[in-house]
C-alpha cells in the first residue's frame, strides 16, 4: 500500500539515505549530485517555512520517493523522484494521481518533463492532467 507523509527536518536521514542508494538513477535532477545530509536537511527547513509541500511517498513504513508541490503564486508545479528499485511498478501513479485530485479546484497544477520522459508522461495524463505546451 502506497501512503503519502509530509516530509520534515527528522525526515532528513531517510530522505538522505534513499538519495545515497538512488543518486546514479537521478542523473537528470543537477541538485542530486551534489546533495549531501546538511543540504537535505536545510531543503527540508527551507520547504517548512514556505508555502510548499514535500511528501514522502511510502510503500509500508518505507520511503520510496518524493512528490512535491510548489506554490507558484498562481499555480503549482508538482515535481516527483522514485528510487530506481521502485519505477515501473505504478506507484507514483498512486501518490500523484490523489494529490492532483485534491488540488483541482484550487490552482491550476503544471509539471516540467524531460523529452522522451514517456513513464512520466503517462503519469501526469493518467491523473488528469494535459500537455500544455513543450519547450525546445
Amino acid at each position: 500500500m502506497i501512503t503519502l507523509s509530509r516530509l520534515t527536518a527528522p525526515d532528513a536521514q531517510r530522505l538522505f539515505a534513499l538519495i545515497e542508494r538512488t543518486r546514479a538513477s537521478l542523473g537528470n535532477l543537477t541538485w542530486a549530485a551534489g546533495a549531501t545530509l546538511e543540504s537535505t536537511q536545510d531543503f527540508l527547513a527551507q520547504k517548512a517555512a514556505s508555502l510548499d509541500v514535500v511528501h514522502g511517498i511510502f510503500r509500508g513504513s518505507e520511503l520510496v520517493g518524493v512528490v512535491e508541490l510548489r506554490d507558484m503564486d498562481v499555480r503549482y508545479e508538482l515535481g516527483y523522484w522514485l528510487g530506481k528499485e521502485y519505477q515501473g511498478c505504478g506507484i507514483m501513479l498512486q501518490a500523484v494521481a490523489p494529490l492532483v485530485l485534491a488540488m483541482s479546484g484550487t490552482k491550476p497544477v503544471s509539471a516540467h518533463i524531460r523529452a522522451g520522459n514517456h513513464a512520466s508522461k503517462s503519469v501526469l495524463v493518467k491523473s488528469g492532467l494535459a500537455e500544455h505546451h513543450r519547450e525546445i
